[in-house]
């Protein structure tokens, strides 16, 4: 004759692994990797606003109303205006955009920093000649500014 034990005994076990595996489940302890199904936000690279566009700009000692267009990969601008084959090369840092500026073909150049808006629509900033003193100028009122137009 084969022993079988107490039924009583072996639902009560059957009945305390069920409700183990049940309370596993609830607490998500199944092994089994979860996936999300959240969307998550797509890094901005840059913080703040980006410098890409076009800028009508004026400054102290040169014309008005100048279209400026920037174009930014990463923490890297260059872009063109249209007053003497004017050429841009600058990095992002923080709201600055710093760099070097370039007229009639290396005829003119130095140095400039702009500082963008926090609503992106707008930036002041200051320029020197090479070999004169940015640092010194940015005591003064800015003197090259633009507005985004696109």
């Amino acid at each position: 004759m084969i022993h079988v034990g107490n039924p009583m005994k072996r639902l009560g076990t059957v009945m305390l692994i069920g409700l183990l595996c049940a309370l596993m489940v609830a607490a998500g302890c199944t092994g089994i990797p979860k996936t999300s199904t959240a969307p998550s936000a797509a890094p901005t690279g840059i913080p703040g606003p980006s410098w890409a566009g076009t800028w009508k700009t004026t400054w102290v000692g040169g014309e008005a109303n100048v279209n400026m267009v920037l174009v930014q990969s990463g923490s890297s601008v260059t872009g063109t205006y249209e007053y003497s084959d004017g050429k841009i090369v600058g990095t992002v840092q923080g709201t600055s955009l710093v760099g070097t500026w370039d007229e009639n073909n290396g005829g003119s150049t130095g140095p400039f920093e702009f500082v963008i808006t926090p609503d992106g629509k707008s930036f002041n900033g200051w320029w020197v000649h090479t070999g004169e003193d940015l640092t010194a100028d940015k005591n003064n009122p800015p003197h090259w500014n633009g507005i985004r137009v696109s």
